[in-house]
């Protein structure tokens, strides 16, 4: 992939960088109050484990979701934002590594990767447990 990106022409237009940028600030927002949050959420299902009307509830979301996405039950899918958040810097990193720096988009896509390698290392001190 690296080869057939390098092989190309500079392109004109490249808006990933700029489009990380314009909504960084809500998903940094939104990523942090769920990662907050998220001990809370394992804790209710903890809480409601027992209760068999509440698991069928949650099974019937989980066999909905396992079409759309790889999940075993409902932590699974709670999980899966923490897990985002910490993929995006390495796949900004990913990007810069195949991009050339005639690309317009380039310097964007360089300041959205160090905004978001300091919103994954915020997210790995909000949340308590190591996944």
């Amino acid at each position: 992939m690296q080869q057939e990106v390098k092989s190309r022409e500079c392109p004109a237009e490249q808006r990933v960088g700029r489009c990380f940028l314009a909504h960084a600030d809500s998903m940094k927002r939104i990523y942090t109050d769920y990662c907050v949050n998220h001990d809370k959420a394992e804790q209710l299902l903890e809480k409601y484990d027992s209760v068999p009307e509440v698991q069928k509830l949650l099974q019937r979301g989980v066999e909905t979701l396992q079409g759309q996405v790889a999940c075993f039950n409902m932590g699974s899918i709670l999980i899966k934002p923490v897990q985002r958040i910490l993929k995006y810097p390495l796949m900004l990193n990913e990007l810069i590594k195949v991009s050339e720096p005639c690309l317009q988009d380039f310097s964007y896509v360089r300041q959205i990767w160090f905004s978001y390698s300091l919103s994954a290392l915020k997210t790995t001190t909000l949340t308590s447990r190591t996944y």
